[in-house]
């Protein structure tokens, strides 16, 4: 067909990690003093194989059960610090243990101290929070197969649950919901700001189609059902509007091609004994069978509208 699709309309696709994790790292600001303090407990145990030995010492005397050790994370990486802080959650009766037995380990921390019941509070419950943040950079970071149709049941998800953040009666919890919800919609919430491909992925999957997509809208922003219907209208005009730049590409590519096939069937035939010509009445019929496939695809009333109300649910979700 040439060229890009919608002549570049949506060719430019921001990276959706990439904003997950300028979403996450609003949320951590809160944490900072939570995360530091576990961030140098673990630091503590692996600087050397001595502390290590005693930390597993401690562990065995809390009678934690666990074949790993604790993580150590890199600052910059957000889901290094989840998985520090999933790893080594587990382990705070042996951190608290090894300020008995090993006195250089408060001496580390200096005037700050260890980390404290509140920090392990904080990380704990945050933690759960962070889970599907994490899950949903795995999917959006994968390049093994294709994520278009999927992309857009994490954001719904995590639209939802930052949601759930905002209405905490947790003043922290509630704070860091809100700074997230900001930065959340700055990317993705308005359909305007947002590359259509990511809905219409959703839609081209027969298991959901648009009714899923607007149910969503309104379940999203269910205090703002003007606004729901704002996107769901945006997202169906777009998508309307690709498949009509698709009918016309492919009705220009099928008078190139029909033009190209009239032409070699004009050509000379000099030089040729005995050419093989069908009889009239067979040509035709030929011509009457082309002519009414071609028509049957042109006169539907529109295939888009026919296919976008009801998908067909199963038991299994993406």
């Amino acid at each position: 067909m040439g060229g890009l699709v919608l002549n570049e309309e949506f060719f430019h696709m921001r990276c959706c990690a990439h904003i997950l994790n300028l979403v996450v790292n609003d949320g951590l600001r809160e944490l900072t003093d939570s995360i530091t303090s576990i961030h140098n407990a673990v630091r503590f145990v692996r600087s050397s194989p001595h502390r290590q030995a005693r930390f597993k010492e401690c562990i065995d005397f809390a009678s934690i059960s666990s074949r790993n050790l604790v993580f150590l994370d890199v600052p910059t990486r957000w889901n290094s610090t989840y998985i520090m802080l999933e790893a080594t959650k587990k382990f705070q009766l042996a951190f608290d243990k090894l300020e008995f037995e090993d006195s250089s380990y408060l001496d580390y921390f200096g005037l700050a101290g260890p980390p404290t019941v509140e920090h392990w509070d904080k990380a704990r419950d945050f933690v759960k929070f962070l889970k599907m943040f994490y899950e949903a950079t795995k999917i959006f970071s994968s390049f093994l197969h294709v994520t278009i149709h999927i992309a857009f049941h994490q954001l719904e998800i995590i639209s939802c649950e930052i949601e759930k953040g905002c209405m905490e009666n947790n003043s922290n919890f509630r704070t860091r919901g809100l700074e997230m919800r900001r930065k959340y919609d700055k990317y993705w919430g308005n359909a305007l700001n947002t590359n259509q491909f990511l809905y219409f992925g959703v839609i081209l999957d027969p298991q959901y189609k648009f009714k899923y997509v607007d149910w969503s809208f309104n379940d999203m922003y269910k205090y703002d059902h003007q606004f729901a219907n704002n996107l769901s209208t945006c997202v169906k005009q777009n998508l309307t509007k690709m498949y009509n730049w698709y009918v016309a590409a492919y009705e220009q590519q099928h008078k190139q091609t029909q033009s190209s096939a009239e032409q070699f069937g004009n050509c000379s035939t000099r030089g040729i004994t005995n050419p093989i010509k069908l009889p009239c009445h067979m040509a035709r019929r030929y011509a009457f069978k082309a002519h009414l496939k071609e028509k049957s695809y042109f006169d539907q009333k529109n295939e888009l509208e026919t296919y976008l109300p009801i998908g067909h649910m199963s038991c299994q979700f993406a």
